[in-house]
């Protein structure tokens, strides 16, 4: 079998597993031996998690470029078969916010290597390979809430641990034994870091995915609440729409790579963004379960050409750049997601409690809109210096 094919096996496992213990998650939290009994448990909980994403990524980054992709990646997987371990028995709430910090630790160090692996060994269809192995995580993500939630009813709170523990071991063993051990020796210097950071096609794509996160992170949790007030579907229903959309995302990413291999990275962000700022919107215009569903699908699809292309257009600076640091490079895509994170939960109150959800939904529509001439015109300036 080809390295290639194997490098592409691995990473979406990898993916997929990370994607997989994170949905597994979500629906036993509520019957956690530690006893959530308040809201704000939640909201700390989900806090922590992107808290350990951003602390570690900048190291995890700096390291899979130092001493190759194949330790960081071992350490992931250990690291997030320590937070499960903690999940399945601590009754305590400290030890939850330990366990969903590591899981973070753990996610930031799987995405940076892995995504790096891919990108080590893919020069031409790389966005379509990178997608490929989005589809891998997302597949978990669906497949996760749905296991974790049946197995608990048929069986008890430790058995849906039980089960991943098996992928976790399928997992290593692909990791052991099938990413060479090929040191990189790559460093990047405060300097060039600093110049890296500082490129304005890196903060423009940071300032994109800043946004996409923010937007998805504010609609997750006030699209259901929106459902529910109006009568519009039931918590089952809600459960599917989010499955489905989900899942039609997912197996979009492939193709999105492709379009983006085509058509160039910048062109197809700003396409998403501009998808974006129309679909949020739909969805306070939705008055059945039918047009709710259509909704969702077409933002998590623009979603998907919003962001997705970041990824190729970060490993193009790294190149332009001659650093071949790509797994530092994406730790820069790791730390603005997370910070989207960390600005929807400061906005979410403050939106909630001023304005409608129909209303939130247009203003973050509108607010998009107004980035992307933003966007243009920084993009236009960079070309004008390249010109020069």
């Amino acid at each position: 079998m080809k390295q290639t094919t194997k490098v592409m096996i691995v990473v979406t496992l990898a993916l997929f597993t990370d994607g997989l213990l994170y949905g597994l998650i979500i629906p036993l939290l509520p019957y956690s031996p530690a006893k959530l009994s308040e809201d704000w448990m939640y909201e700390i909980l989900s806090a922590s998690y992107a808290l350990g994403v951003i602390i570690s990524t900048p190291i995890t980054g700096y390291l899979s470029d130092r001493i190759g992709r194949r330790y960081p990646m071992i350490m992931g997987v250990l690291i997030q078969a320590f937070a499960i371990l903690i999940f399945s028995n601590t009754t305590h709430f400290s030890f939850l916010l330990v366990a969903k910090l590591a899981q973070g630790i753990a996610a930031s160090t799987t995405w940076t290597s892995g995504l790096a692996l891919i990108t080590d060994h893919f020069t031409d269809k790389r966005a379509q390979m990178l997608g490929y192995a989005l589809l891998g995580n997302t597949i978990g993500l669906v497949i996760g809430p749905l296991l974790g939630g049946f197995l608990f009813e048929k069986f008890n709170f430790q058995f849906p641990f039980i089960i991943a523990a098996c992928f976790m071991l399928m997992d290593i063993f692909l990791r052991l034994n099938w990413i060479e051990n090929i040191r990189s020796n790559i460093t990047v210097s405060l300097k060039e870091l600093y110049y890296l950071v500082k490129d304005k096609t890196v903060l423009v794509t940071s300032a994109i995915i800043f946004m996409g996160s923010w937007c998805w992170c504010v609609l997750e949790p006030l699209f259901p609440l929106y459902l529910k007030n109006d009568s519009l579907a039931t918590s089952t229903q809600i459960g599917a729409l989010f499955t489905i959309s989900c899942l039609i995302y997912g197996i979009s990413c492939p193709l999105i790579g492709y379009i983006t291999d085509r058509f160039g990275s910048w062109k197809i962000m700003i396409f998403g963004l501009f998808l974006l700022s129309l679909t949020i919107p739909l969805l306070c215009l939705s008055k059945n379960l039918f047009k709710a569903g259509l909704a969702l699908t077409l933002v998590n699809i623009a979603y998907g050409f919003a962001l997705n292309p970041t990824l190729s257009e970060l490993s193009t600076v790294a190149d332009r750049r001659k650093v071949g640091a790509y797994a530092t490079t994406y730790a820069i895509y790791n730390v603005s997601y997370s910070l989207g994170m960390f600005g929807s939960n400061l906005t979410n109150g403050l939106l909630a409690h001023f304005f409608s959800i129909s209303t939130t939904f247009l203003l973050v529509g509108v607010a998009l809109f107004l980035c992307i001439f933003i966007f243009l015109f920084s993009n236009a300036s960079i070309r004008t210096v390249k010109d020069h």
